[in-house]
């Protein structure tokens, strides 16, 4: 049985949203969010499920389609244990537990503008 993960991309996050066409298929949800202390103030979300061969081989394309910010993307395996945490130029394997092998994660996230406010304790589920 193929393993899926859960994730969700904020469109603003990427350059084009061009990037994101091939991930079309996947998409479970499409929301907007209002986010007024945040630049920019409006959110549009799209939440994807599929195979974790398809996020290992996505993965690479995002890195590097980050618009500029402190943005990064994730995706949690729905049974199993495995988070994909996606940065400018580098993605990462981890468990979806914390453990020290996210101290690279977080340490480069922070190199490329994402604070460790958001990388110490990534979601690993959604609540709606």
């Amino acid at each position: 049985m193929t393993e899926l993960f859960l994730g969700e991309i904020i469109l603003e996050s990427v350059t084009s949203p061009e990037i994101l066409a091939s991930l079309e298929p996947f998409v479970i949800k499409t929301r907007t969010e209002e986010r007024p202390m945040e630049t920019p103030p409006l959110w549009h979300l799209s939440r994807y499920r599929l195979p974790r061969e398809q996020v290992l081989a996505y993965a690479p394309r995002l890195t590097k389609s980050f618009s500029n910010g402190g943005w990064y993307i994730h995706f949690f395996s729905e049974n199993g244990a495995d988070l994909v945490v996606i940065l400018r130029e580098r993605f990462f394997l981890l468990p979806k537990t914390k453990d020290s092998s996210w101290d690279e994660m977080i340490t480069y996230g922070e190199s490329v503008g994402v604070g460790h406010q958001w990388t110490e304790t990534i979601p690993t589920s959604f609540s709606d």
